[in-house]
């Protein structure tokens, strides 16, 4: 899933566009899925525990 940036905050065109809930069956599989998709990206925000998921 990934949505645009919250109607509270300001949008600048580049700067957290948008935002990024990634599911996978266990910590291996959804690391995977993220160091894939973040090939060539410029990450804000690593990896990691969410109140969700403890990865």
């Amino acid at each position: 899933m990934a949505y645009d940036v919250w109607k509270a905050e300001s949008w600048n065109p580049g700067e957290i566009p948008f935002y990024l809930s990634l599911r996978g069956a266990d910590a291996g599989e959804s690391t995977g899925y993220w160091n894939t998709l973040a090939r060539g990206s410029t990450i804000v925000e690593p990896l990691g525990p969410s109140v969700f998921s403890t990865l």
